[in-house]
């Protein structure tokens, strides 16, 4: 992978560096910084912070730990004790993970559900409101 370019902030107006980029550098686009990812993955990592891709990949790992912790909590999945069959612990967290699915099904379909029913005591209300102001 190719090293990554960091622009001066003062050049590209995200900071007001009170020494200007002339300290720096003599270009217009101020210091650039060539960074590759081998010399420092804990500190520069791929995709790079702040774009949409680290956004997006930042979500779905929240989302995992959100479904483990959910496991955890309510399924006891931190604590597996099954002497000598390895699949019995994985028929244990597939059951644990169907209930937990089957159970977001259904609170979607609950949240759903009182979507429509909202929206259907909003226009009764409109209904109402018009049907007064035209008497």
């Amino acid at each position: 992978m190719e090293p990554f370019g960091y622009l001066c902030p003062h050049a590209c107006g995200k900071a007001n560096c009170p020494m200007g980029s002339s300290w720096c550098t003599s270009t217009k686009s101020g210091y650039i910084g060539k960074v590759k990812i081998k010399d420092n993955p804990r500190f520069i990592s791929y995709p790079l912070r702040g774009t949409e891709a680290w956004d997006n990949l930042y979500d779905e790992r929240t989302s995992v730990e959100r479904f483990f912790g959910d496991g955890k909590e309510n399924y006891a999945l931190n604590n597996l004790r099954v002497a000598g069959l390895k699949k019995a612990k994985v028929v244990f967290m597939d059951l644990a993970c169907i209930a937990i699915i089957a159970t977001r099904i259904t609170k979607a379909e609950q949240s759903k559900k009182i979507l429509q029913l909202s929206i259907l005591i909003i226009k009764e209300q409109e209904m109402i409101f018009l049907n007064f102001k035209t008497i």
